[in-house]
C-alpha cells in the first residue's frame, strides 16, 4: 500500500531523506481495510493486517513505521473497543514504542535460558513504556517441572499458564490446517490463560 503510505505521510518512497509526517490521517483505515469475521457466539470481530517488511535491501521503512504506529495508536486509545494485536517475535516494537496506552503485554516464553532472559529485559523495557502489567505464557513444554523453572525465573511477570509441545499442533500447521481443531488440550489452556488475564487486570481496576 505504498501509495496509500506515501499520500498520508506525505512522502514518497523515492524520496529518500525528505521529511515525512509522523502523525498521518488514520482514523478511516479501520473501517475500510479491516476484514470482518462472523462469530457463532455473536458480536463482532475484525481482523486488520498491518503488514511488515517483505523485501530485502529495500531501504528505510520510517515512514511506514510512522504510519503502523499512528494507525496502532488510533485503534488502541481513541477506539471503544477491545484490541488484540499479535506482534512479531523480537524487541523492535518496543523500541518503535509502537504498543503504547496498551493494558497488558503478555510474553511467549519457550523453555530456553534466552527466551527467559529476552522476556525479563522485554519487561523491563514495557515498564519504560509505561506499561503495567506484563505476563507470560509457557510454551512448548516437553517436562512439568520445565513450568516451574520458568515461573522462577521470571521478574515481574504475571504467570497465565503454560501450553505442551503438541507434535499434533505442528503437524496441522506445517499442512496449513486448522491448528485449534489439532489439540483440543491447548484451547483450553488458552482459554484458561485468558481468565487469568482478565482476572488480574480486573483486580487492578477494582
Amino acid at each position: 500500500m505504498e501509495e496509500l503510505i506515501a499520500e498520508r505521510t506525505g512522502r514518497s518512497k523515492e524520496a529518500v531523506g525528505a521529511y515525512f509526517k509522523l502523525n498521518p490521517k488514520v482514523s478511516d483505515l479501520p473501517e475500510e481495510y479491516s476484514l470482518d469475521v462472523d462469530r457463532p457466539a455473536g458480536g463482532r470481530l475484525r481482523l486488520l493486517v498491518l503488514g511488515a517488511i517483505t523485501q530485502g535491501g529495500g531501504g528505510c521503512a520510517c515512514p511506514e513505521g510512522a504510519f503502523l504506529k499512528a494507525l496502532l495508536t488510533h485503534t488502541i486509545l481513541q477506539r471503544q473497543e477491545v484490541v488484540l494485536v499479535d506482534l512479531a517475535a523480537g524487541v523492535e516494537f518496543m523500541g518503535r514504542a509502537s504498543i503504547q496506552g496498551i493494558d497488558a503485554l503478555v510474553l511467549v516464553v519457550e523453555p530456553g535460558g534466552r527466551s527467559i532472559e529476552a522476556a525479563n529485559n522485554m519487561a523491563i523495557m514495557a515498564g519504560e513504556l509505561g506499561i503495567g502489567c506484563v505476563a507470560a505464557i509457557a510454551n512448548k513444554l516437553t517436562d512439568p517441572a520445565q513450568e516451574e523453572f520458568i515461573k522462577s525465573q521470571l521478574k515481574d511477570i504475571v504467570f497465565l499458564g503454560s501450553l505442551h509441545y503438541s507434535p499434533a499442533l505442528q503437524q496441522a500447521d506445517l499442512r496449513r490446517e486448522r491448528v485449534f481443531e489439532a489439540d483440543a488440550g491447548i484451547v483450553e489452556k488458552l482459554r484458561s490463560a485468558k481468565k487469568s488475564l482478565t482476572d488480574f487486570l480486573s483486580s487492578r481496576v477494582g
